[in-house]
């Protein structure tokens, strides 16, 4: 399958180009890559649509959203028509940073204003960094929770963007879609705030794995491993220290 690529240089250039205000034709800038027919993104094209028409309604204050939320419904709907791609093209990181700026640059540019104007615009679009570039950590995040065709647990939080980023798609959790959702359904339950309570309890779950295969657990079983592993470390509800 032929699809387009966009080295780290050119990728660096034309993030410089879009903060100046620049409209600089992306596919002209890309290599094509592969074989064969070319890629089809219209399926993707559609999915995205919605959520750009509906930024434009919160970016003139007609319409509120917690940006953690936005972000997992986006991934809830690019997820499956970027997994029904090859695997030669999603193993590709020119293609993403391709998407980055020809299909995500909207998003990239709200979601990340304040990195962008100190001038770290290369974490988010040249996908060196799988969780913190956008188009890459968008579909980890759908694959992370992806279950039946559900992917509700990607939106089910606010003010998450440590909880993913951190203690879902940096480490094993995000590799099991049971966990990750079961995960999901604790911290809602439980509201652990970050650092008294989430980051430690966290560590302890990455530990679990050492003696614990985690990923053939279903969703309630894990649900439950967790929720004993959360009273075994003296979390009270309600309280922000770590009494054990």
């Amino acid at each position: 399958m032929r699809y387009l690529v966009i080295d780290r240089t050119t990728c660096a250039a034309l993030v410089e180009q879009l903060l100046a205000g620049e409209r600089p034709s992306i596919d002209a800038m890309a290599q094509g890559a592969g074989s064969g027919d070319d890629i089809d993104l219209r399926a993707l094209d559609a999915a995205i649509a919605p959520f750009r028409d509906e930024l434009e309604r919160i970016v003139a204050g007609h319409l509120k959203q917690d940006k953690e939320v936005f972000e997992g419904r986006l991934s809830a709907a690019v997820h499956p028509p970027l997994a029904a791609l090859p695997a030669e093209v999603l193993d590709d990181r020119g293609f993403w940073r391709y998407l980055a700026l020809s299909r995500f640059w909207w998003y990239v540019s709200w979601r990340e204003a304040g990195p962008l104007a100190s001038g770290n615009g290369r974490t988010y679009t040249d996908a060196t960094q799988s969780v913190m570039a956008i188009p890459t950590r968008l579909f980890l995040r759908g694959q992370a929770v992806a279950k039946d065709g559900d992917y509700a647990p990607a939106h089910a939080l606010e003010r998450s963007a440590d909880f993913w980023r951190s203690h879902v798609l940096r480490v094993k959790v995000g590799t099991s879609p049971d966990l990750t959702r079961a995960f999901v359904r604790l911290q809602q339950d439980r509201q652990m705030k970050t650092d008294p309570q989430l980051r430690p309890y966290a560590r302890q779950l990455n530990r679990t794995w050492t003696n614990v295969v985690m990923n053939l657990y279903d969703e309630d079983e894990a649900y439950e491993l967790l929720d004993d592993m959360y009273r075994s470390m003296g979390f009270d509800d309600g309280d922000t220290e770590v009494t054990a």
